[in-house]
């Protein structure tokens, strides 16, 4: 097999929402986390994991794409935006995990 040099997550989804009564299905709600984190989370740890297979002192790189969304807010509690704001929160600490955790086999995370 060959090797696995760079990853970049750059996928979000904004789940279906009443505008009108600030409201969410639960499922949708889910979904959203599933994707903007959860995703984030599996790629960078299979993708890491990958890599370190690699020979060399540099082994990859890993790019996270996050959102302003992740450090401001300026819509207030809107109950649209929680999953994708709450996503790229945690694609940011993950982004910050992964590098601190796999700096050792010379994989670079960024976000």
């Amino acid at each position: 097999s060959g090797r696995v040099d760079g990853m970049v997550y750059s996928v979000a989804v904004n789940p279906p929402f009443d505008v009108a009564k600030n409201t969410m299905a639960r499922e949708d709600f889910h979904r959203g986390i599933d994707v903007n984190l959860l995703g984030c989370y599996y790629c960078n740890l299979y993708g890491a994991y990958a890599m370190q297979r690699n020979e060399g002192d540099t082994t990859g790189s890993i790019v996270n794409i996050s959102s302003i969304a992740s450090i401001k807010n300026e819509i207030g509690l809107n109950v649209g935006m929680m999953p994708y704001a709450l996503g790229k929160c945690g694609l940011n600490h993950i982004t910050e995990l992964t590098a601190v955790q796999f700096a050792g086999a010379g994989i670079r995370a960024n976000t």
